[in-house]
C-alpha cells in the first residue's frame, strides 16, 4: 500500500508517541504497583512490631500481656478481619495466633532466617504476608512472627488502573494520529507548492521561482537553495543561447565570403593576378575562421574548474622582456612605447603557458586600441600586500557601460565593429576563463580617449 507523505509523517510519529506512551502507561503501573506493596509491607512490619513488644518468656513460655489483642472481638470469619498473626516457636510449632484465622495457618518458611514478604493464598483469597524472627534482649533467636493482609483491596486498586490504561491507550493512539495528520499535513504545505511550482518549470521556463514559507526553515533552506539552482541554469542557458547564436554568426561570416570568393572564381577565366588576389582573400577568411575554431576549442578545454593547475614561480622581468621581443615588429609598425615598471626580485606564482596567454592578450588589446605614437605600460607592484600585474595602455578606451560586458565571449565594442579592429571577440573571454582557474583577481578601469588599465591581482602566497 502506498502512503502518501503526509500519513507516513503522521503513521511514524503515532507509532514513536505510542510506544514512548506505552512505556509510560507500563512505568506507571508499575510504580502504582510497587507503592501499594511497598505501603502494605510497610503496614505489616509495623503490625509485627506492635505484637512483638507485647510478649515476654516465662519459663521458656511465651506470655502476651494483652491476650485480648488475638481474640479479634467481634469478627466470625477469615474474610473479616483485614489483620492476620501468628507466632512460632523455633521448631515452627503455633504458639499464638488471632482468632480470625480460626483452623487456618500462616505459610511458614523454616529455611528464611530473616523477614521476608511474599504473596500467599489463605481459604483461597489472596493475602500479602510477612515473616520475621523474634529477637530477645540476648540478641537470640526465641521464634517466628508471621503477618498477613487481604490483598482484594490492593488488587481492585491494580485491576482498575490497568484498566483505565488499557481503555486509555486505544484512545491515546487514535487522538494522537489524528493530530499528527493534521500537523504533518500542514508542515508538508510547503512541499506541496515547490512540486506544484516544480512541475511548471521547463527549459522554456525557467523564470519560473518556488515562493518561499513563512518560516526559514529546512524547508525554506530548500527552496532558497533550488531557487539559486534555477537561477544558476537559467543564465548559463541564456550563456548557451547567446554562445551558440554568436558562434554562428561569427562562423558564417567568413564562410560567406569563402563561398562569395570561389563563385566568382568560377563564374568566368580570370587573370593570374585576379586569382591570386581572390585565393589570398580566401586564405585570410579561412585562417581567421582556424582562430576562432582554435579559440572555442581552448575555451572549451578550460570550461570546468578541473583542469589542474601547476603554480611556479615567475620572474616578471623575464615574461616583459620575451614580449617585448615577440611584438617588436607590430609595436614597431605601430609606433608604440612599450616600457616597464617592476619593482626588483618581484616574483609572482602561476602558470607559466596560462600567464603567458593572459599577457598576449591584454597585450595585443592593447596594441589594437592604441594610437600611432601612444605608450603601453607594463607594470609589477604590491597592492594591499598582493602581487599586481598592470598593463596600461593610451588608446581609445572603453566606455562604462562597455567595461561589464568586455569579458563575454564575442563582445565586442562599438569601436571594434566599426572596423578598428579585426578581433573576434574572444581574447578577453580567455583572459577571464585562466584568471579564475589561477585564482588571479581580475579588474579593469577605462577613461575614453585617454586609455586602459587591466590589473591581475595575484592570490597571497
Amino acid at each position: 500500500m502506498n502512503l502518501t507523505l503526509r500519513n507516513r509523517i503522521a503513521t511514524f510519529n503515532s507509532l514513536a508517541t505510542a510506544i514512548l506512551i506505552l512505556i509510560l502507561f507500563v512505568a506507571i503501573y508499575f510504580v502504582v504497583n510497587n507503592t501499594v506493596y511497598e505501603k502494605m509491607d510497610n503496614e505489616l512490619r509495623q503490625e509485627s512490631y506492635e505484637f512483638i513488644s507485647d510478649y515476654k518468656i516465662v519459663n521458656g513460655v511465651f506470655v502476651f500481656k494483652h491476650p485480648f489483642s488475638w481474640a479479634a472481638g467481634g469478627h466470625g470469619n477469615v474474610e473479616a478481619t483485614p489483620i492476620f498473626v501468628q507466632v512460632l516457636d523455633t521448631n515452627g510449632s503455633n504458639i499464638q495466633k488471632t482468632s480470625n484465622l480460626l483452623q487456618e495457618s500462616l505459610i511458614y518458611q523454616n529455611t528464611l532466617k530473616e523477614e521476608i514478604f511474599f504473596s500467599s493464598v489463605i481459604n483461597g483469597k489472596p493475602i500479602r504476608q510477612y515473616q520475621a524472627p523474634i529477637i530477645n534482649r540476648d540478641k537470640k533467636n526465641v521464634g517466628t512472627i508471621l503477618v498477613a493482609i487481604p490483598l482484594k483491596e490492593a488488587t481492585m486498586v491494580l485491576q482498575n488502573l490497568f484498566v483505565v490504561l488499557v481503555v486509555a491507550y486505544p484512545i491515546f493512539l487514535i487522538a494522537l494520529f489524528t493530530i499528527s495528520r493534521s500537523i504533518a499535513g500542514k508542515t508538508i504545505e510547503p512541499i506541496n507548492e515547490v512540486i506544484t511550482t516544480a512541475e511548471k518549470i521547463t527549459k522554456e521556463n525557467l523564470s519560473e521561482r518556488i515562493p518561499f514559507p513563512k518560516h526559514k526553515d529546512e524547508i525554506y533552506l530548500l527552496s532558497k537553495n533550488i531557487n539559486e539552482l534555477l537561477s544558476r541554469l537559467e543564465e548559463a542557458l541564456l550563456r548557451e543561447k547567446q554562445f551558440t547564436a554568436d558562434a554562428s554568426h561569427e562562423l558564417r561570416t567568413p564562410l560567406s565570403v569563402i563561398q562569395g570568393t570561389l563563385e566568382v572564381l568560377i563564374r568566368k577565366p580570370r587573370t593570374p593576378e585576379q586569382y591570386t588576389a581572390k585565393i589570398s582573400d580566401v586564405m585570410k577568411e579561412t585562417k581567421r575562421m582556424s582562430e576562432l575554431i582554435d579559440q572555442l576549442l581552448f575555451l572549451a578545454r578550460h570550461e570546468t574548474s578541473s583542469v589542474r593547475v601547476f603554480l611556479q614561480p615567475i620572474n616578471v622581468d623575464n615574461l616583459f622582456e620575451d614580449m617585448k621581443n615577440r611584438y617588436a615588429e607590430i609595436l614597431k609598425s605601430k609606433n608604440l612605447t612599450f616600457q616597464k615598471s617592476i619593482q626588483e626580485n618581484v616574483v609572482v606564482k602561476a602558470e607559466f603557458s596560462m600567464l603567458t596567454i593572459i599577457i598576449e592578450n591584454l597585450l595585443s588589446n592593447a596594441i589594437k586600441y592604441s594610437n600611432s605614437g601612444g605608450t603601453i605600460t607594463f607594470s609589477v607592484k604590491m597592492l594591499n600586500k598582493h602581487i599586481a600585474i598592470q598593463l596600461t595602455d593610451t588608446g581609445i578606451g572603453i566606455k562604462e557601460e562597455q567595461i561589464k560586458n568586455i569579458f563575454n565571449r564575442f563582445f565586442r565594442t562599438e569601436e571594434s565593429r566599426k572596423g578598428l579592429s579585426t578581433g573576434i571577440g574572444l581574447g578577453l573571454s580567455i583572459v577571464k576563463k585562466l584568471s579564475e582557474l589561477q585564482n588571479i583577481s581580475l579588474g579593469v578601469e577605462s577613461v575614453p580617449n585617454e586609455g586602459t588599465t587591466f590589473t591581475l591581482l595575484f592570490p597571497e602566497s
